[in-house]
């Protein structure tokens, strides 16, 4: 999958080896002739996971996903449901290692509770998201969004007619000091509500988009990771030496560019 989003931003956009647009395309027609090699048996019984679903819905009319559809839909899933989530958690779990009292401080509230956590109680670990949205915010997966204007507007002072590609980028509006205190510090607090900074405005805030492109994977991302660092808090304890600091690939979706090493002890 990695090679496939990376094809995404190349500047040479032909299907030549040793290009990373040819090993885009590979990567994703080996994902593609996977699923389909699959699709009969999820065709043939309704299963509760994603891909049996995506087989067997139908709008209000009957119509149904065909077979291209489905696999397109699940070839997405792969890179929406993996990639962004593990970015997230790759910078919250480097935020953690290099203030280790925040560590500390949510491995007390997981070690209170069980191991398994029903969707109900993960939904309340509500230190663990404040570490989460920290994480999006300074390192939003996707620092970059671009879009297309569907009417004329004005910005800025700018009239900008329709159809003009225009781009939103939480990269910088998560940094802007008119909506964040010390904006470059890490501050999980900044997202409680006593102080809520990330409502200063309807967009001060938006590492999965907004509006009608609002994520509809936003709540599962959300929850994949509260359990992951759950988990981990619960078995181990990880750090950074204290004058690291996280090299960051922005493009196309954020990633630490040396893997992000550390020291795991287990607990």
């Amino acid at each position: 999958m990695p090679v496939a989003v990376d094809a995404s931003i190349a500047l040479v956009r032909l299907p030549v080896w040793p290009l990373s647009y040819y090993e885009g395309i590979r990567g994703q027609a080996f994902l593609a002739n996977r699923f389909r090699q699959l699709l009969g048996g999820k065709r043939a019984r309704e299963m509760p996971d994603l891909f049996s679903k995506l087989c067997h819905v139908t709008s209000e009319d009957g119509e149904a996903f065909t077979d291209e559809e489905v696999v397109n839909h699940m070839v997405f899933v792969m890179m929406a449901a993996h990639d962004t989530s593990t970015s997230t958690l790759s910078t919250a779990i480097y935020h953690l290692a290099k203030h280790p009292q925040w560590q500390e401080r949510l491995r007390e509230k997981s070690m209170a509770l069980s191991d398994d956590l029903s969707l109900e109680e993960l939904e309340r670990l509500e230190e663990h998201t404040w570490v989460m949205d920290e994480s999006l915010r300074l390192h939003p997966p996707l620092p970059f969004m671009p879009r297309v204007t569907v009417q004329g507007t004005e910005f800025g002072g700018y009239r900008i007619p329709p159809g003009v590609l225009a781009g939103f980028a939480p990269l910088v509006v998560h940094r802007d000091p008119r909506h964040w205190t010390r904006p470059d510090a890490f501050d999980p607090e900044r997202f409680s509500e006593d102080r809520a900074e990330h409502k200063s405005h309807p967009h001060a805030f938006s590492p999965f988009g907004g509006g009608r492109h609002l994520c509809v994977g936003k709540r599962f991302g959300q929850l994949e990771i509260r359990s992951t660092l759950h988990q981990m808090l619960r078995k181990i304890r990880w750090s950074v030496p204290e004058d690291y600091e996280m090299p960051f690939r922005f493009m196309p979706i954020g990633k630490p560019r040396d893997g992000l090493p550390l020291r795991v002890e287990a607990i």
